[in-house]
């Protein structure tokens, strides 16, 4: 915009002078002045603000001490999700078989029995009616027997001392249960989601509302049962 700006000024000449007055011409030296006020202010607060960090702290060292607890942080909040993930796919066979069975149940006595007497509804089968309650069903129950299971199960065994003695806050302890609980929700969601489509076409008219209903049912279902679990 600066070399327009240049440019429309150069054309003045025989007595006509030449200015931009467009709202984009005058607000591009504002813009212009502005990133290199912006720019400057980084280059001087940033030594001013190390220096105070320094002088606060004590030592180099201690003035990257809140930067290392978050890298601390996030490294323990990923070893418990790491290790619920890894739970839940060690015994597959008990978290995430038994709901397909279950939904597979469902579409063979209420898809074929029932949906053949109750009809279309809306435009659609009465299968492709009842899956999408059928995936949520899944997602729920299985994101709350997770977290609840898992507390409960280290609270019998002994070793949910392994989870309390590090210095976690409750932060990290809630969000990695949590976070595994999304995990095996779409797992086994996306489990049932195939089981159905051998029974039924699916249309998908907003998959991504889908997904962000999932994944909160997730996060909510999953959070009352580490209360249950804890409780």
């Amino acid at each position: 915009m600066a070399a327009l700006c240049l440019a429309l000024i150069a054309l003045s000449g025989n007595g006509i002078e030449v200015y931009p007055t467009s709202a984009s011409a005058l607000w591009s030296d504002f813009n212009e002045a502005d990133h290199d006020a912006m720019i400057k202010a980084e280059l001087f607060s940033w030594p001013v603000t190390l220096t105070i960090m320094v002088l606060a702290f004590g030592s180099l060292v201690a003035a990257g001490l809140p930067l290392l607890l978050t890298i601390a942080g996030l490294v323990a909040l990923g070893t418990i999700v790491r290790r619920e993930v890894h739970r839940i796919l060690r015994i597959w066979g008990q978290t995430l078989v038994p709901p397909a069975i279950t939904m597979t149940l469902y579409f063979l006595i209420f898809g074929n029995l029932i949906g053949s007497r109750v009809g279309d509804m809306g435009g659609y089968t009465y299968m492709q009616f009842i899956v999408p309650g059928l995936v949520m069903m899944s997602v729920l129950q299985n994101a709350f027997a997770n977290s609840s299971s898992s507390l409960i199960q280290s609270k019998v065994t002994g070793n949910i001392v392994f989870v309390l003695l590090p210095p976690l806050s409750h932060q990290e302890f809630f969000w990695g249960y949590a976070l595994a609980c999304v995990v095996r929700g779409l797992v086994v969601g996306l489990g049932v989601i195939l089981t159905g489509l051998v029974f039924v076409d699916l249309p998908l008219a907003a998959p991504l509302w889908a997904l962000a209903f999932a994944v909160i049912g997730s996060l909510l279902l999953g959070s009352l049962g580490i209360v249950a679990g804890i409780w």
